[in-house]
């Protein structure tokens, strides 16, 4: 519930570019990635690279692009 209303809160549109710190699981990022729709980018952040490898696989799982670097 909780991050329904954040994400609301944040008023993402088509075609924005979202920053988030902190990837988690990769859900939010999924989330976000959706409501910025095919033209708009997300770049998720972590300094613990396990996370960021454990989102980058559940994200390809999931059939959502995702670019490294």
């Amino acid at each position: 519930m909780i991050m329904a209303l954040m994400l609301e809160d944040l008023d993402v549109h088509s075609g924005q570019r979202v920053l988030e710190i902190g990837v988690g699981t990769g859900y939010n990022a999924a989330l976000l990635k959706g409501l910025a729709g095919p033209r708009g980018r997300v770049i998720s952040l972590d300094i613990e690279g396990s996370f960021v490898r454990r989102a980058k696989r559940a994200l390809q799982r999931a059939a959502i692009p995702v670019e490294s670097s």
